[in-house]
């Protein structure tokens, strides 16, 4: 019954997790890391996990259970393979004399979330740009609260970044009757330009 707890809790998660001895040895491991090793948990019991890398990645990697191993410390860092980007965790395991006799192995997959955060990036230089250069001011607002602004609007309605930032810029920025229309124009989902008093 308690294998088949852990076996529960390692598959529990959307991330790989392993244990490891100091050698690099797989003690346990959960289906996500199965099959990234693409083979069944039972096959990868007992192999040594820096033999199941391409080599230069074995090599960039074992250091840093060495070091958890040196200094019975976890260590987070973030590597490549196979084209995909990891951000890994490892976290020593102590006997009962304190030393380091494992390490526990989590691993997720940040491919998807850097390609994000690039896109965003390069979006938000988009929107510096763009907005930077227009002589109108330029708001992008959630239901009416501040997300950005460039520097035109700012200087129209005479506020700072920090005084608006979180708050909801149309309400302070335009006529109540202008502020009762805009609101209702987002809650109905309509995009196409109107007049508005501030």
């Amino acid at each position: 019954v308690l294998r088949e707890t852990i076996r529960a809790l390692l598959d529990a998660t959307t991330e790989l997790v392993m244990v490891i001895n100091k050698e690099g040895r797989i003690v346990a491991l959960n289906q996500i890391a199965a099959d990234r090793f693409e083979k069944t948990p039972e096959e990868a019991l007992g192999l040594n996990v820096f033999d199941l890398f391409e080599p230069e990645v074995a090599e960039r990697r074992k250091p840093y259970g060495e070091q958890v191993v040196r200094t019975g410390k976890s260590v987070r860092f973030r590597d490549e393979r196979r084209q995909r980007l990891f951000d890994t965790n490892l976290h020593p395991i102590f006997d009962d004399q304190g030393r380091v006799i494992h390490l526990a192995v989590y691993a997720r997959d940040v491919t998807d979330q850097r390609t994000v955060e690039r896109k965003l990036i390069e979006s938000e230089g988009r929107f510096r740009q763009l907005s930077g250069a227009a002589f109108e001011g330029v708001v992008i607002h959630d239901e009416g609260v501040l997300l950005e602004a460039n520097d035109q609007f700012f200087d129209m309605f005479g506020f700072t970044r920090e005084e608006l930032a979180g708050k909801n810029a149309l309400a302070v920025t335009m006529t109540p009757e202008s502020t009762r229309v805009a609101m209702e124009r987002i809650a109905s989902g309509e995009t196409r330009p109107y007049d508005a008093v501030g």
